[in-house]
């Protein structure tokens, strides 16, 4: 950029700035095309006044050689930091006189009259002189910004406001004024309190950059440089149209709204010079009763008088703690206070419970003679009577056995007849459980040894079937003839889906063999091979008024809802369980299978609000309410067990299918060794 151009440039910034500063402003008129320079000539010279003769004289000789009759006009430089329409509100400046300056603007500014350097030629423009050079974009000074101001008096929240701006308004020294104002208000409480400044705390937060604080030692104009700069630095790095959040904490001591005394000593009152009363030692009248017995002076004989004195004392409450627990021991078993020591009005209609204070109070009064045993203090009885819940325990009691639930036989009591009940039954449990397993254990056997004579039977079938008129000098067997298990090479079960078009070729003699007379020939081929004519459709016709069958996901042999499948689920059930609650279990399981309730109606006691439910917990049935409401989740895991079942004893089967097949083919394929 050339040196004129800058030279120009400031200029016209400052005479812009000194406008501004001092309120004089004027017109502006629209930028002509630019002139020639005019020639210097003696013509083109004013008259020149006293005042303007002397400025005239300071242009000249600022005028370098060559351009002497040139005149340049003057220009005003201020500070740039100088804001608003006036500088009388900042601190340390001092208005500049108007009536001794004259100012311009920038359009009266003539580019040709300006001293200027001859530079080289180029191709490059020429720099117009609103050009502003600059690294980033110009930071906008409508920038919303949103200022929270907080005012702490003592450590607590005395003021807090919350105002919304434009960045080009910020400003410490506003901000300062603003706290001022905060300090006078009614809120704060600082009429009239001499206060002192803690920390100053500013927080600013730019767009999604993050946030900053910084502790300022006051409201200077170096802290509000320093501010302003960072925070147009955050702006030009992010992008348009970004929120300044800035936030001003003033943390403010006040020591005459400070508690006199600490908090659990007296009220937060403001200070002040503590009374005599305060100034002197709280005594307890422990504290006096030693002083008493200790003071100077006194005896020996008279210490030992008052310490035989108080050890009787001690001797006299003793005993009377002993006869108030021998004369009121609770014996009513409704009570809630049923073993310990209760206080009984007339007919033991109401139980009041005497606590350790109660009675070591109680006692000291009978020392003293103020009551007796059988007749404690009346303010007692009425504290027992204004007591949480009324006070009487036997009430309470009966409301408390009222509530729960009728005891079970199954559990212990203090009566030696109801416990070998109790034991007797529970003999008999253990009895029937290993009844069921031992019977469950010989249905097992049973039906593994009769799937064992099932298959051996199966074997004997397929062996008779196999070698029956195949004998080594009988006839080849036809097609009809052969085994059904070589019907299809797939599965026994879809024979009559799969029907073979073509009968098993027989196995023939090696190549260069010649046949004896003795063996038998091989069946020719028939001229026309045999075919089974197609299947044609099944449809089935259900009879009027019958109903469509219900699809179950259920494993159990397509019937979940029979009585059978509900007394395996029950017994396999009690199974699970362990022995502490095999009991509750098997009353369970009678229940269920004498009311001859369903799958349905189990499944349906897992909801509280059912009819089921309310059916099984109510009398006579009372049903534990952690049994009948997981029935339907354990139901859920009898049915996985049961398809777990089913599902290996399928896979033996089709191993065992299979191993018969193989024993087929390997008998078959020696019988064509043989041939």
């Amino acid at each position: 950029m050339p040196r004129s151009t800058r030279k120009t440039t400031a200029a016209a910034s400052a005479a812009s700035a000194t406008t501004r500063r001092t309120g004089r402003t004027r017109k502006a008129t629209p930028k002509a095309a630019p002139k020639a320079a005019p020639k210097a000539t003696p013509k083109a010279v004013p008259k020149a006044t006293p005042k303007a003769a002397s400025k005239t004289t300071k242009a000249a000789k600022a005028t370098p050689a060559g351009k002497a009759g040139s005149t340049t006009p003057r220009v005003q430089f201020t500070d740039p930091l100088e804001k608003g329409p006036s500088n009388k509100g900042i601190r340390g400046l001092t208005p500049l006189p108007e009536e001794d300056e004259e100012f311009i603007s920038i359009s009266d500014i003539d580019v040709d009259l300006l001293p200027h350097t001859p530079q080289p030629s180029s191709n490059l423009p020429v720099t117009d002189l609103t050009t502003v050079l600059s690294s980033s974009p110009p930071v906008q000074l409508s920038t919303r910004m949103d200022v929270s101001y907080l005012l702490l008096v003592n450590n607590k929240k005395a003021v807090s406001r919350i105002e919304k701006s434009t960045f080009g308004m910020l400003s410490l020294m506003f901000m300062e004024d603003f706290v001022e104002e905060m300090m006078g208000m009614d809120e704060s409480g600082l009429n009239g309190q001499t206060y002192s400044i803690l920390k100053r705390t500013i927080q600013y937060k730019v767009g999604k950059h993050s946030v900053k604080t910084i502790t300022i030692p006051n409201f200077g104009i170096e802290e509000d440089t320093r501010i302003c700069e960072d925070i147009k630095d955050l702006l030009s790095r992010s992008k348009p149209n970004v929120i300044v959040e800035l936030r001003l904490e003033v943390s403010v001591e006040a020591l005459g709204l400070k508690p006199a005394f600490k908090r659990n000593q007296a009220f937060n009152e403001t200070l002040s010079d503590p009374t005599e009363s305060a100034q002197q030692p709280r005594v307890t009248p422990r504290v006096s009763q030693i002083l008493k017995e200790y003071q100077p002076g006194t005896s020996k004989e008279a210490k030992e008088a008052k310490l035989l004195e108080r050890t009787a004392q001690l001797q006299t409450a003793a005993q009377g703690q002993s006869q108030i627990h021998a004369h009121w021991p609770c014996e009513n078993s409704e009570c809630a206070n049923f073993g310990q020591y209760c206080y009984r009005t007339e007919g033991g209609k109401q139980h009041f419970k005497i606590e350790l204070i109660d009675v070591q109070s109680w006692a000291n009064r009978i020392a003293s003679g103020k009551c007796n045993v059988a007749n404690p203090m009346p303010d007692m009885v009425a504290r027992w009577r204004t007591a949480a819940g009324g006070g009487d325990q036997l009430l309470a009691g009966r409301k408390k056995l009222s509530k729960k639930k009728k005891r079970r036989s199954s559990s212990s009591d203090s009566d030696p007849e109801s416990a070998l009940e109790f034991k007797r039954e529970k003999k008999k449990m253990a009895r029937r459980r290993q009844q069921i397993q031992e019977r469950q254990m010989l249905e097992d056997e049973e039906n593994e040894q009769l799937r064992r004579r099932q298959r051996e039977q199966q074997r004997a079938m397929l062996d008779q079937q196999m070698y029956t008129g195949m004998g080594m000098h009988g006839p080849m067997p036809g097609y009809s003839a052969l085994p059904p298990v070589f019907a299809n090479p797939y599965s026994v079960q879809q024979q009559s889906f799969m029907p073979m078009a073509y009968p098993p070729i027989p196995p023939q003699p090696p190549m260069g063999y010649k046949q004896a007379h003795h063996m038998p020939a091989a069946p020719a081929m028939p001229t026309a091979l045999p075919t089974r004519p197609p299947e044609q459709p099944r449809f089935h016709t259900p009879p009027e008024g019958a109903k469509a069958p219900i699809l179950s996901s259920s494993p159990l042999d397509g019937k979940s809802h029979t009585r059978s499948d509900v007394r395996g689920f029950l017994t396999w059930l009690v199974e699970q369980q362990s022995e502490e609650d095999t009991l509750e279990y098997i009353r369970t399981q009678d229940v269920i299978l004498d009311q001859m309730w369903t799958v349905d109606d189990i499944k349906q006691m897992a909801n509280r609000t059912s009819i089921a439910y309310t059916e099984a917990i109510k009398e006579p049935h009372c049903l534990k309410d952690g049994v009948i409401r997981h029935l339907r989740k354990e139901f859920t895991q009898y049915k996985q067990s049961v398809r777990a079942k089913l599902a290996e004893e399928a896979s033996a089967k089709q191993a065992e299918e299979t191993r018969a097949q193989m024993a087929a083919a390997a008998g078959l394929a020696s019988l064509g060794g043989d041939i």
